[in-house]
């Protein structure tokens, strides 16, 4: 599970830095994160193909067929959003059919998300399953070893996608030039295969909560089960105590649990503070902020674009 990537929690940079030191450290990270996608394989991807996630990332905001789908166009009532997504010309680097999966999925999650659906979710995981990637005799079918591999699967994907997004459109939002995504390693790892099967405690099976996705806290799961016992002490641990007490979306990406200690790391690195990003997930009153620096009348200010964006007949 990448025993050798940095295990710091998640803690914030330090105040009294300078712009440019601040940027330093974005430009550090970058490189880090970019020494982990080619040298450590996933929970079920390996490294060549999560460098295929990461490079339709990259390509996601310049894809002609997503811009022709417009924000405001509209859906009529029972639409099958997936088939809808899948129709338009967004497969122009993928070779293959697993491919176009990938892709479908990536330009979905960044270019789409105010569209996407419970179905949506539930299609893209069969498509996932059809791709061949978990091995009928490590996880047979309709096991529930399958079905956590499963999740880990689509976790993995949403996670490389959405940090190479945003790291993308941090250096592209600061007019530098992004570090090119690296080659594999030539002592790149294999997939973990980490097994939540024998790690989640009996009777503790995920519901599934928000975003339709099950969510996984360190409150289910046994730490001192076979899956965590090859995991080092100090990750096991921080595991357990940041990425695994998220209850907020985070929490159902906990299945690929390296990749979520990234994200954090990249909340912390960003100075974006967990309440703050919880808070929007609340109920709003209309006598309270929901965050820190966003108040009520921002939120209805954001509300009434949004409304007027997806502005609909149907």
């Amino acid at each position: 599970m990448g025993s050798h990537v940095s295990t710091a929690a998640p803690t914030s940079p330090g105040a009294g830095l300078t712009a440019e030191e601040r940027w330093n450290n974005i430009e550090q990270f970058t490189n880090e994160y970019f020494q982990y996608l080619c040298t450590f394989g996933g929970v079920v991807l390996t490294v060549e193909t999560r460098l295929q996630v990461a490079q339709m990332a990259l390509d996601a905001l310049k894809c002609p067929g997503c811009a022709s789908f417009s924000n405001d166009a509209c859906l009529r009532k029972g639409c099958h959003i997936y088939e809808t997504l899948a129709s338009l010309d967004t497969h122009g680097s993928a070779s293959n059919a697993n491919e176009n999966v990938l892709c479908q999925l990536v330009h979905s999650i960044i270019n789409h998300q105010g569209r996407l659906t419970e179905a949506w979710y539930q299609t893209t995981l069969e498509k996932l399953d059809e791709c061949g990637w978990i091995d009928e005799t490590v996880a047979p079918t309709e096991s529930m070893k399958r079905s956590y591999l499963l999740y880990s699967l689509f976790s993995e994907i949403v996670l490389v996608a959405t940090m190479v997004h945003s790291l993308s459109s941090i250096f592209l939002i600061m007019g530098r030039d992004m570090p090119y995504l690296p080659q594999e390693s030539p002592t790149a790892t294999p997939p973990s295969l980490f097994d939540w099967s024998l790690a989640i405690k009996p009777g503790k099976a995920p519901q599934t909560m928000r975003c339709w996705a099950p969510f996984l806290t360190a409150s289910q799961v046994n730490s001192k089960s076979p899956p965590f016992s090859g995991m080092d002490p100090e990750m096991k641990r921080n595991h357990l105590k940041y990425a695994m007490t998220s209850r907020g979306p985070l929490g159902a990406a906990n299945w690929s649990l390296v990749d979520v200690s990234w994200a954090l790391r990249m909340q912390s690195l960003l100075y974006v503070e967990v309440k703050d990003v919880v808070a929007m997930y609340r109920p709003l009153s209309p006598e309270t902020r929901c965050a820190q620096s966003f108040s009520r009348r921002d939120a209805e200010v954001v509300a009434t674009a949004i409304a007027q964006a997806y502005n609909c007949a149907f």
